[in-house]
């Protein structure tokens, strides 16, 4: 034996097949379980992405509903919203909300793949809508036609006056603000003007202010006189026939009425067209919550309450008759707030308007007919083709007037209203 031999290593007997064996069951282990949590991991990367794909697919439809929604309201009669409507990969709803008559609230809905589905992923969109507002200019106090404007005893206007026709009053009747007479045959007679005066004729009056004229017959003139004036000219009606037809259409949304509409107990009514005649029983209160369109004669008892509802604020609201309208005594009209106004409208012809005793109006208005008031009524603006005032009445002016919104014109839609887009 050599001296080295005892550090020689002792060769353990080992089977190299077997070895090979447990290296390969580890590597398919190892491979397995790599494959498996890959597989996991696509099938979760597949149902997240499934789950973000139907997210989306339902925040589609729902906005895809409320373009629905809106431009039902502005093509369809009396759209109230829909529900489970089928559309692309899944389902949508719209529910629709009334906050004022040119306000609505809708909230839309979708679902993917629809609203029964066990395991439905759903979104929501809201918004709030309103009609355009369209601003109507009455910048008189006092706007005849060609039938002209005459004053009785000791009435009082408090504006001005602008007449196509004539202007004649009675005893004690004075204008305070300016009165025009428009054309050739136009002439201001038997009335104190405390403003300017403009007219071909004055005659039998007072003109405190300054006076434009071309004949002077006993008329007294106290401010600057300016003689041989040229003629005003005629002003055209504040309403087109366009803004009148908008205001119709506003008022079919609501639905149609066929016969005759009678009111003996307090109510809300608008918006509606009424296919006859409307008649308010004495000392009913009707509150207006939209445009109302009557293709009769609307009749008016004793101490009616005409009133807007609240949520009109300073926005005002228009009643339209094809016929004629006749007032009570002590009717009044109440606005939603100081800014806003009731507009009686008519087309009729004759005498149009026809108002009691005390009563009181917020805007008259009749371009093709006469307007008769009686005695001791408080107005605030007249407007068509002839007017009677009556003795005692007053009529004051307000400056408001000028740009008085109501709902709706020519060419209005209901639209977004700005930042109230909500999504869910």
């Amino acid at each position: 034996m050599l001296a080295f031999d005892f550090i020689k290593p002792k060769i353990w007997p080992r089977s190299d097949k077997g070895y090979l064996t447990y290296l390969a069951l580890a590597f398919i282990g190892v491979m397995l379980i790599v494959g498996l949590t890959f597989v996991n991991y696509t099938a979760n990367g597949y149902k997240s992405a499934k789950n973000i794909y139907r997210a989306q697919s339902a925040q589609y439809l729902a906005q895809a509903g409320l373009e629905k929604a809106i431009w039902s309201l502005n093509n369809v009669g009396n759209y109230a919203g829909e529900t489970n409507t089928p559309f692309g990969d899944g389902q949508f709803s719209v529910v629709i909300t009334n906050l004022s008559a040119n306000t609505k609230n809708i909230v839309a809905t979708g679902a993917v793949p629809s609203f029964s589905a066990s395991q439905s992923i759903k979104r929501t969109v809201r918004a709030t809508v309103d009609i355009n507002n369209t601003i109507i200019s009455f910048n008189y106090g006092v706007q005849a036609g060609n039938g002209g404007f005459t004053m009785g005893n000791n009435s009082l206007i408090n504006g001005n006056v602008y007449a196509n026709g004539t202007i004649v009053g009675g005893n004690g009747a004075q204008i305070n603000g300016d009165a025009f007479s428009a054309s050739a045959s136009g002439k201001i007679e038997k009335i104190t003007v405390n403003g300017v005066a403009k007219a071909h004729t004055l005659k039998d009056c007072t003109v405190n202010g300054a006076a434009y004229y071309a004949v002077n017959q006993n008329c007294q003139l106290a401010g600057q006189s300016f003689p041989n004036s040229p003629d005003p000219l005629p002003q055209e009606m504040p309403i087109d026939e366009d803004q009148i037809t908008a205001w119709q259409e506003l008022a079919l949304s609501g639905g149609t009425h066929n016969g005759n509409y009678t009111i003996n107990a307090d109510l809300s009514l608008g918006p509606k067209k009424i296919n006859g005649n409307l008649i308010v029983d004495n000392n009913i209160t009707l509150t207006i919550t939209g445009t109302i369109w009557v293709t009769g004669t609307i009749s008016l008892g004793n101490d009616d309450i005409i009133k807007l509802d609240e949520s009109y604020g300073s926005n005002s609201e228009v009643i339209i008759t094809d016929g004629v309208i006749s007032l009570g005594n002590s009717a009044t009209f109440t606005p939603a707030s100081v800014d806003g106004y009731i507009l009686l409208l008519t087309r009729a012809s004759g005498t149009a308007i026809s108002l009691g005793n005390s009563a009181s109006a917020a805007i008259l208005y009749a371009p093709n007919g006469t307007i008769s008031v009686g005695n001791n009524i408080e107005l605030k603006e007249i407007t068509a083709y002839g007017i009677n005032l009556g003795n005692g009445s007053v009529l004051n002016y307000d400056s408001g007037l000028a740009s008085t919104a109501f709902s709706g014109g020519p060419g209005a839609a209901w639209a977004f209203a700005p930042g109230s887009y909500i999504s869910e």
